[in-house]
């Protein structure tokens, strides 16, 4: 039987400490091992116990979680902050800013009127959480041969799909691509609803580019970032506009992966809508959503490029898609601007 994952569980509220316990203990991969009610007893536990995992309230007296955070990521670069935020607008900003300063996942705080079933939710999203941080064998440096830099119609869209860690590989790699970038970006990132706002409202802040949370019927435009709302699948409407413009759609479907919006459902729309002149980035993230919509992209000859190993907190979706052999190439976040870059005004591949 594998080893559990042993958890430290950060949080002002002896409650919500013995709701996240419960939870985390239920897992079936993890147990926690020991608790703060505070940052800075946190900092002495962390040290005293060595945990794989850590949760962290982000509104906390003393040090706020986003200091400990901070402090952590300092101190153990490598160990996995998972941040829990109040589902509120102000908590949502925080709870993006905290990604960006690599925390690897954030998890909103069930806020329905049922306690049970507060209790269940949470227990499934930190289940599905804690497998994921679960350590496996990673695959080879490269499943796939070096291949010569080759020429191709240039891509007129950019679809990337991004899970757990993707905030930080966002801001690492659209603030890097010019406002003159002649293609539309869409991002799919797991979040929700609330968050994905404040994560377009940070990038925003961040990028030479325009970066909005989409709305249906927004017409996809070069030199645009359009983050799909949290809550909703973003899907490209069917019929162009006469200028050939495509423009969005969302949809309530159901969900995929257990997503909502989903990777796999944006790749399919994009795929249908641009055949070959897409190009798909698949980024850091726990799961396999994105896998079957970038081998959608692939049958119509899309340019794919997948997160390398080294590069992501979760070596997850990126690891799928190379082994269905639906990634063209791998890339550190830092090197995958400059490539969509080359791609967009060239052809070039690398």
């Amino acid at each position: 039987m594998a080893r559990q994952l042993r958890v430290m569980v950060v949080d002002d509220s002896a409650l919500y400490r013995t709701l996240l316990a419960d939870a985390i203990n239920a897992s079936g991969c993890a147990r926690v091992v020991t608790h703060a009610g505070d940052g800075r007893e946190a900092l002495r536990k962390a040290a005293e116990y060595g945990p794989d995992v850590v949760t962290v309230d982000v509104e906390m007296p003393i040090m706020s979680g986003l200091e400990l955070l901070q402090a952590l990521r300092k101190e153990y670069p490598r160990l996995p902050v998972v941040v829990i935020g109040a589902h509120t607008t102000q908590g949502a900003r925080e709870s993006v800013r905290a990604l960006e300063l690599g925390a690897s996942e954030v998890v909103a705080k069930p806020d329905g009127d049922d306690a049970n079933a507060n209790r269940e939710e949470l227990r499934a999203t930190l289940g599905r959480l804690l497998r994921g941080f679960v350590p496996r064998d990673l695959p080879p440096k490269s499943l796939l041969p070096p291949r010569p830099m080759t020429a191709a119609p240039a891509p007129q869209i950019v679809a990337i799909g991004a899970s757990t860690g993707g905030p930080a590989a966002l801001a690492t790699i659209l603030p890097m691509l010019p406002k003159t970038l002649p293609a539309p970006v869409v991002v799919v990132q797991h979040m929700p609803a609330l968050f994905t706002a404040s994560l377009a409202e940070s990038l925003a802040a961040k990028c030479a580019l325009r970066v909005v949370e989409a709305k249906a019927g927004d017409a996809l435009v070069a030199g645009t970032v359009y983050v799909a709302p949290g809550g909703r699948h973003l899907d490209v409407a069917t019929a162009a506009s006469a200028a050939g413009v495509h423009a969005l759609a969302l949809s309530d479907d159901p969900p995929e992966n257990h997503c909502r919006p989903a990777v796999d459902f944006t790749m399919r729309a994009i795929a249908r809508a641009y055949r070959d002149r897409a190009m798909g980035v698949i980024l850091t993230g726990m799961g396999k959503d994105g896998t079957l919509g970038l081998r959608v992209m692939k049958r119509h000859g899309a340019y794919v490029i997948g997160q390398s190993a080294e590069s992501c907190t979760v070596y997850g979706m990126p690891r799928e898609a190379m082994a269905a052999g639906v990634v063209d190439v791998e890339l550190p976040a830092e090197q995958i601007a400059q490539a969509i870059f080359v791609a967009v005004t060239t052809g070039r591949r690398t």
